[in-house]
Order: C-alpha cells, then structure tokens, then sequence
C-alpha cells in the first residue's frame, strides 16, 4: 500500500481500480473493466457515482466525450 494514497474499489464488484491521493479533490473517471461502468470518485468526500460507459462514437474505436 502506498503511503498518503487510498485505494479506488469499485462498488458494483469490489475489484481495485487505482490509488489516489487522500486530499485529492479533482474527479476521477474510471472505467471498471469487471463490470462495464464508469466510476467517478472523489477522494476528499469519499463520494462514488456509477455511471454507463457511453457507446462508441467513431468506426475506429476512439471514444469521442
């Protein structure tokens, strides 16, 4: 475990997604490989959101936000 980071777990299936810093207060947008979500985690809070993973956008795969 690093020191001064807390680890991201995802909610829906409990698998580690990264480590942040403890004070952090920027949004970090991850997507969950296990279970297809998108997770946004704010390491101040402590706060989750679980959201879908928008569709591709373009033929060659690129995700276009």
């Amino acid at each position: 475990v690093p020191k001064d980071k807390q680890s991201v777990m995802c909610p829906r299936c409990g698998k580690l997604l990264a480590w942040v810093n403890k004070g952090d207060n920027s949004l970090h947008k991850i997507a969950c490989t296990n279970c297809r979500k998108w997770i946004w985690f704010r390491a101040k809070t402590k706060t989750f959101e679980v959201k879908e993973i928008p569709p591709r956008i373009s033929a060659s795969g690129k995700r276009f936000y």
